[in-house]
């Protein structure tokens, strides 16, 4: 048993450490790009400057009327040239320079934010299989073991410690991984920056369920405000989930809306307590009424990176 739930520590702090790899890359390729509009503001000094010029010069200052100090003087500018080139041709390399590495910069900075959740919900399931292993939470370990053997980063074999079935019961449950977790077919579920269990309904009979049946009183409850869309829930107490883990799921609430394609979304938020059926000539299957304090968050629509992703 403690082989197994060694190598699949190995394989979670592995995820960790990768991502914090490719994070120390990709802002060395950033600190690399930061510096693009000088090489805009050097193409446009040289341009206005032709008058300096002189034929084969290898390096040249020119003004920069970017830069002016509270006299109204002008900063300088010293531009490295190819003195086989004439200044036209280096006024156009220098632009090129500064296209390259603004196109970089657009490439690189959304990468660096998916690649920082990522390591946060590598950080998160890390946290929780730890806790999980401390405390024999047997459920959790499986949980999470599943997720790995459905990701292909561990191998599918199943001991007493982490389930106690049969070979041929463990082989039926991966293939249908979400059966053995408890969910339906139309209930996302993902585990949040602080580690705790987010659930969405992506149908009237999951939303249903996810509101009145896995839901407990004080565990938060958001939805899309004003159309229709799924009902997430974060599995803990009001109180424990935090602002990274309202931002979590209000974002998945939006993605799995109407409102998807906007830019952003306002999503509501309360207690479960709060969420109730509607009268009963209202009522039909996932629809609900809320009844009593609720919050508002905007957030863009958005789905987790797969490595949150439960199930």
């Amino acid at each position: 048993g403690d082989e197994v739930l060694d190598k699949m520590e190995k394989v979670l702090k592995k995820q960790v450490s990768s991502c914090k790899g490719k994070i120390q890359n990709l802002q060395t390729e950033l600190d690399k790009s930061q510096g693009c509009e000088i090489y805009l503001r050097q193409g446009d000094a040289l341009s206005q400057n032709r008058h300096l010029y002189k034929k084969r010069m290898e390096k040249i200052t020119v003004p920069d009327y970017t830069q002016i100090d509270d006299d109204g003087n002008c900063g300088y500018l010293d531009v490295d040239l190819d003195p086989e080139k004439g200044l036209t041709e280096n006024a156009k390399i220098l632009y090129k320079k500064y296209k390259k590495s603004k196109r970089a910069l657009e490439r690189l900075e959304p990468m660096m934010e998916t690649t920082k959740v990522e390591m946060e919900a590598h950080q998160a399931m890390l946290s929780k299989f730890q806790n999980a292993r401390q405390n024999h939470q047997n459920s959790t370990i499986g949980e999470i073991y599943e997720s790995l053997v459905e990701k292909k980063l561990i191998e599918a074999i199943v001991l007493e410690s982490i389930g106690g079935e049969s070979p041929k019961k463990a082989q039926k449950n991966q293939k249908n991984g979400k059966r053995k977790l408890g969910v339906d077919k139309d209930i996302d579920t993902f585990i949040s920056p602080s580690g705790f269990t987010v659930v969405a309904g992506r149908s009237a009979a999951a939303n249903e369920k996810v509101s009145f049946q896995i839901a407990r009183r004080n565990m938060v409850w958001f939805h899309v405000r004003g159309i229709p869309g799924s009902h997430v829930v974060i599995k803990t107490d009001w109180d424990r989930a935090t602002k990274k883990d309202i931002e979590f799921a209000a974002r998945i609430a939006a993605w799995h809306s109407s409102a998807k394609d906007e830019r952003k979304v306002d999503v509501t938020y309360c207690k479960a307590s709060n969420v109730k059926h509607p009268p009963a000539k209202f009522k039909k299957l996932g629809a609900v009424i809320l009844n009593g304090p609720e919050k508002v968050i905007t957030v863009e629509p958005r789905l987790p990176p797969p490595e949150a992703k439960i199930a």
